[in-house]
């Protein structure tokens, strides 16, 4: 099971079925979204093998900041 599937389900049944979109289910799926995509980033960085301090000394080095 993905963890998109209930939001989608929700979509497809305010889209299909003309079900109820509350403000409590908006927010809802726009927290299980956040979720996801937070999870998602985390096991990004996890597979570079770098932390974020590794990422930022580059990103810093690449525009020429010094600080």
């Amino acid at each position: 099971m993905n963890p998109v599937d209930p939001v989608v389900a929700v979509f497809l049944g305010w889209l299909v079925l003309h079900g109820p979109l509350t403000t409590q289910i908006l927010v809802a799926a726009a927290v299980i979204l956040a979720s996801v995509a937070l999870i998602v980033s985390a096991a990004g960085a996890a597979r570079d093998g770098s932390s974020g301090e590794d990422r930022r000394t580059k990103a810093e080095a690449e525009i020429g900041f010094e600080g």
